[in-house]
């Protein structure tokens, strides 16, 4: 959670091409610290995956259940990453804050949405994925909505704050959903997720990008469109959650 933070702190005293090659050093002595914990990592118990496995989970992927939750997955990501994308441009260009109130405002969302995970995990667990997606889903849309109309530069901080903190706190609990969807494999589950939510749902900073032209308020009203239709998706969608699963094998 440091991180974001320090990088927000940096743009303080440096231009963006500076931090970001000052943030090449912790990768840098992560992956020399790796070359010798290497041989503490254990090896999965798994055995390879053979074309029979990636036939297997291909087809559970392209039943109407499968399609329906990565077709949530990709409006979900087009959602943030449309948000997180013109949040410095919006709040330097339309609200007058300097380069580095922006990224520290940047750094603070994933900070919130860091914070947010574990819990909306646990809550998801309890109460069912269908449940707080739902709820994460909605509130980000309507608040997104608001602060694109609102002139209070502290209420515009404190609603994009909320709204997509909310979006990256549901991060968990949507890649959770995605292995109860495959039941197994969990590593390759995880790899198409991410493949999903990096790769398709990054066109959303594109369109985003589009309809912020003229306005970059636009931006965020498209962040909640997306938002909304992944919820709308979500509300016709059943999950197979922890939560459902217990009351399904509970005796009674």
């Amino acid at each position: 959670m440091g991180a974001p933070l320090s990088v927000g702190f940096l743009l303080g005293f440096f231009d963006w091409q500076t931090v970001l090659q000052i943030s090449t050093v912790p990768a840098f002595i992560m992956a020399v610290a790796f070359l010798w914990l290497r041989k503490r990592v254990p090896k999965p118990k798994e055995i390879s995956v053979t074309r029979h496995d990636l036939r297997s989970i291909l087809q559970v992927w392209l039943r109407p259940e499968g399609l329906k939750t990565t077709s949530i997955i990709i409006l979900y990501n087009m959602s943030l990453m449309g948000g997180l994308a013109m949040l410095p441009l919006y709040m330097q260009n339309n609200q007058g804050l300097s380069m580095a109130q922006s990224g520290v405002l940047f750094a603070s969302v994933w900070v919130v949405g860091a914070l947010a995970q574990p819990f909306l995990g646990y809550l998801s667990d309890i109460a069912g994925r269908k449940r707080i997606i739902v709820i994460a889903l909605t509130g980000a849309s309507v608040l997104l909505v608001v602060a694109s109309v609102l002139s209070n530069l502290i209420g515009i901080i404190l609603l994009l704050l909320v709204a997509l903190g909310s979006l990256v706190g549901i991060r968990a609990v949507l890649l959770a959903a995605m292995v109860d969807v495959s039941g197994r494999r969990e590593t390759t589950t995880l790899g198409f997720a991410f493949a999903v939510m990096d790769g398709v749902g990054a066109l959303g900073a594109f369109l985003a990008g589009l309809a912020g032209k003229n306005d970059l308020r636009y931006a965020f009203v498209f962040a909640a469109a997306v938002a909304f239709f992944a919820m709308i998706l979500t509300m016709l969608h059943h999950f197979k959650g922890a939560a459902q699963d217990v009351s399904v094998d509970s005796p009674g």
